[in-house]
């Protein structure tokens, strides 16, 4: 029998209400949850304040997902290697107070969470990823629109996110999912996993991992919660992998241009375009943790426009000059001089560090453990008509 304290009952209904009963979620239609569910004792785990474990009262089967779904099988996913103990060593060292997990059994995959329930890796909160509970609002509504899973994502693109997060915070910009379109792009790998990417033109991040061995081996199941998403997902939230984005362009969002969006938006976008690159191992956890309270006050609108064309942040002429100056190496203030040559808003910004650098990475044909995000530092090639090709 788990001995819990009275601040940790407290904290459960206080938080949670009443844990011993289910929470009633309808069915979504993202998975096989009451279709020929399997019997398992499937309990959770809650983490509250002093360190302390809880084990509730086991899901009712009513609400388990079947992992044998058409379409949801890659060999590359094989049963999980999370165990509890390495669980609770991650939110001990994530300050994941409040958050309920599960570990899968040995037939769940990731595209089968229980209902109310999403599925994360633990390599998403290690170095190479850096992100954090409560798991970032930009997260959830950049994966919603597009219909795919969290777990669908390499670990390198949510790097991607956190870094430019980061940096976003620093300058006092709000990063938000129109912005983080724009310097983005997302293409769909063979394995069934989704890579988000620096665009060309606005690569300010360089010097990622090129593999994070197995780290895709570790997953486990979060309930969503205001413990463990800023912005919990709900019930439509998908689960299940999309085998169609980044392959078919009728599924790619839609993306405003400047007339249909707020002002702010472009004027953030350019903001975070133009910074001095920065390199991912200057990203540390202090930097995340400093702006994390930024970075949970910013806002992400959705937008209603039906148009799919991209933006350009800035004009043939600007771009060359932004491009020409990233090639110079030992700047004492590349950003300031960027901003002066090309003749726009001053916007206060940090001073570079002495590990800025260019980038001097390139794309490379993603394997199923490569986790690399790296862009390369040439223009956008130009279509008829002007329009750039990401």
């Amino acid at each position: 029998m788990i001995l819990v304290s009275e601040s940790a009952r407290l904290y459960r209904q206080e938080v949670r209400g009443n844990p011993d009963e289910p929470q009633a979620y309808e069915r979504d239609g993202s998975g096989g949850a009451g279709d020929g569910a399997f019997a398992v004792n499937y309990a959770p785990t809650c983490y509250y304040p002093g360190g302390i474990f809880e084990e509730l009262p086991a899901i009712a089967s009513k609400f388990l997902r079947s992992p044998d779904v058409s379409g949801q099988a890659w060999e590359n996913v094989t049963k999980t290697q999370s165990t509890p103990n390495s669980v609770k060593k991650l939110l001990r060292e994530r300050h994941g107070l409040g958050v309920t997990f599960l570990i899968p059994s040995e037939n769940q995959r990731p595209w089968s969470p229980p209902v109310g329930y999403q599925c994360v890796y633990e390599s998403y909160f290690r170095d190479d990823t850096k992100l954090w509970f409560p798991i970032p609002r930009l997260i959830t509504s950049y994966a919603r629109p597009r219909d795919a899973a969290i777990s669908q994502f390499l670990n390198g693109s949510w790097r991607i996110a956190v870094a430019l997060m980061v940096m976003a915070a620093e300058i006092d910009v709000s990063l938000s999912v129109r912005v983080f379109e724009e310097l983005t792009s997302v293409s769909s790998l063979d394995d069934g996993l989704l890579l988000i990417k620096m665009r060309p033109s606005y690569s300010v991040i360089g010097r990622h991992p090129n593999k994070t061995p197995d780290w895709q081996r570790s997953y486990f199941f979060v309930k969503c919660d205001d413990s463990a998403f800023e912005d919990p997902p709900d019930d439509d939230y998908c689960v299940l992998w999309n085998t169609l984005l980044g392959r078919t362009s009728s599924l790619t969002p839609d993306h405003p241009t400047s007339r249909d969006y707020p002002e702010d938006f472009l004027t953030s976008a350019r903001a975070v375009a133009r910074l001095a690159q920065e390199h991912w191992g200057n990203i540390s956890w202090e930097r995340v943790h400093r702006s994390i309270d930024r970075i949970s006050r910013s806002n992400y609108p959705l937008s209603a426009n039906k148009t799919k064309r991209r933006i350009s942040l800035f004009t043939k002429e600007e771009q060359k000059k932004i491009n020409e100056e990233r090639k110079m190496r030992g700047l004492p203030d590349l950003s300031a001089m960027m901003m002066v040559k090309i003749n726009l808003p001053s916007v206060e910004l940090p001073a570079p560090s002495n590990e800025m650098a260019v980038a001097d990475t390139t794309d490379a044909s993603p394997r199923p453990q490569d986790s690399s995000a790296g862009t390369t530092t040439l223009a956008p090639k130009k279509k008829k008509g002007g329009e750039e090709t990401p």
